[in-house]
C-alpha cells in the first residue's frame, strides 16, 4: 500500500466568535479558557455604556407620543362639535333664507363658518393620525432599545468549549469586537496542505494517520472529511480536510500535524523505501 503525506494545522470546523452589538464596558466573564458549556449558558455580561440613558429617553418619548395624541383627541372632539353646530345653525338658515326672513349674505357667512369648521376638523383628524403613527415609532424604538438591553448577555450558542478569553472585565470594547470564541470539539480537523502531484489521488472517506506535534508518539487514526475544491497556485498545493475517528487525543487549536493519508492498495507494484531515494544534482 501507499500514502500521500501533508503537514497541517489543528482547526476547529466550527467555531463561534462571541461579541456584543455596541460599545459596552465587561460586567462580569463567567468563564474562562478551556471551560465546557453548554447550549444557553451565559458566558459574560455586558454593562453599555450609555444604554439606560437611552431607555429612559425612549421611554419618555412613548410618553409624550400618548399625550400627543390625548390632546389631538381632544381636538377632533371639539371641531367635531363645533362642525356639529355650524352645520345645525347653517340648515336652519337655510330655511329662514327659503322663508325670506334673512338676506342672501347671511346664509353665505354661515356657509362659510360651515366650511371653516369642516377644515378645522379635517385638520384636527389629521394630526390626530400623525400623533398615532409619532407613538408606534416611539414603541419601536423603545422595543429596539429593550432588545439591545436583552443582548447585554453573550449567550454560548452550542456546548462546546471555551477557546478563547480575549478581554477581563472592565474593559471597554466595540460593538463587533470579539469577546469569547467558543468551539465544537466535536468539529476538530487537520487542515493539511497536499502537493497538488498527489492531491488527485486523495479521496474523501479515506483513512489517514495523524501525528500531532505535541504528541510525536502516539498517532491518533483520522479520515478525509473534505478536500477543496481550489488549490493554491503559488505554493502548487490543495488544502485537504482530514477529521479524528479517535477521539482520545488532547490537542491544541493551532497545533502542527502530519499527516499521511492511506491510498488503494495496487497490486503487483514495485515499490522503493522512500529514505532510499537520494537527489544528486538536483536530479
Amino acid at each position: 500500500s501507499s500514502g500521500v503525506f501533508g503537514v497541517g494545522t489543528l482547526k476547529a470546523r466550527r467555531s463561534y466568535n462571541l461579541a456584543p452589538t455596541m460599545t459596552s464596558r465587561v460586567k462580569n466573564m463567567l468563564v474562562d479558557q478551556g471551560d465546557q458549556v453548554v447550549a444557553g449558558q451565559i458566558l459574560a455580561e455586558m454593562d453599555p455604556v450609555d444604554l439606560d440613558e437611552k431607555l429612559t429617553g425612549s421611554q419618555r418619548m412613548v410618553e409624550k407620543a400618548a399625550n400627543s395624541i390625548r390632546a389631538a383627541e381632544a381636538q377632533v372632539s371639539e371641531a367635531q362639535s363645533r362642525f356639529d353646530t355650524l352645520s345645525a345653525t347653517f340648515t336652519r338658515y337655510q330655511e329662514l333664507r327659503a322663508r325670506g326672513f334673512i338676506s342672501q349674505e347671511m346664509l353665505d357667512a354661515k356657509r362659510h363658518e360651515k366650511n371653516a369648521a369642516a377644515s378645522a376638523l379635517a385638520a384636527a383628524i389629521a394630526n390626530l393620525a400623525a400623533a398615532r403613527e409619532e407613538y408606534a415609532r416611539a414603541q419601536a424604538d423603545m422595543r429596539g432599545v429593550g432588545k439591545l438591553q436583552a443582548q447585554t448577555r453573550l449567550i454560548s450558542p452550542v456546548n462546546g468549549v471555551v477557546a478563547a478569553r480575549l478581554v477581563e472585565p472592565g474593559s471597554t470594547v466595540s460593538g463587533g469586537q470579539v469577546v469569547l470564541q467558543v468551539i465544537d470539539p466535536a468539529s476538530l480537523w487537520v487542515e493539511t496542505r497536499i502537493a497538488q502531484k498527489q492531491a488527485g489521488q486523495v479521496r474523501v472517506g479515506q483513512e489517514a494517520q495523524i501525528v500531532l506535534r505535541s504528541q510525536p508518539r502516539s498517532p491518533v487514526r483520522g479520515e478525509v472529511e473534505r478536500v477543496d475544491i481550489i488549490s493554491d497556485a503559488v505554493t502548487e498545493e490543495r488544502i485537504v480536510n482530514v477529521s479524528f475517528t479517535d477521539l482520545g487525543h488532547d490537542a491544541s487549536i493551532g497545533e502542527y500535524a502530519e499527516v499521511t493519508i492511506k491510498l488503494p492498495e495496487m497490486d503487483n507494484a514495485r515499490t522503493i523505501p522512500s529514505a532510499a531515494v537520494k537527489r544528486i544534482d538536483k536530479q
